[in-house]
């Protein structure tokens, strides 16, 4: 993954805080260890991208706690990220 590049584009482009660009950053980060991929490679194309959504989607149970009060929030934030990545990905 990119940290550096990728929260300057979501600060400059995306126009986002840089405690937000560096939430989605580490959001990123924390999708590559859940599913121990690398997230530039899994995300690059439109196909990697909806594979990693889809496991978003369905594997939300094995790694958004029990004590999150608002799991669809949680994996909102995940799925957000990753789009965001995805976007800067095809941008560079």
């Amino acid at each position: 993954m990119i940290d550096d590049k990728f929260k300057e584009w979501l600060i400059k482009k995306v126009k986002l805080s840089s405690k937000t660009a560096s939430d989605a950053s580490s959001r990123c980060r924390r999708i590559e260890k859940i599913f121990n991929i690398n997230l530039g490679n899994a995300a690059k194309s439109m196909n990697g991208l909806e594979k990693v959504l889809e496991r978003l989607n369905t594997e939300s149970n094995a790694y958004i706690k029990p004590s999150v009060k608002n799991r669809y929030a949680a994996k909102a934030t995940l799925v957000r990220a990753t789009r965001l990545y995805h976007q800067f990905l095809n941008s560079i």
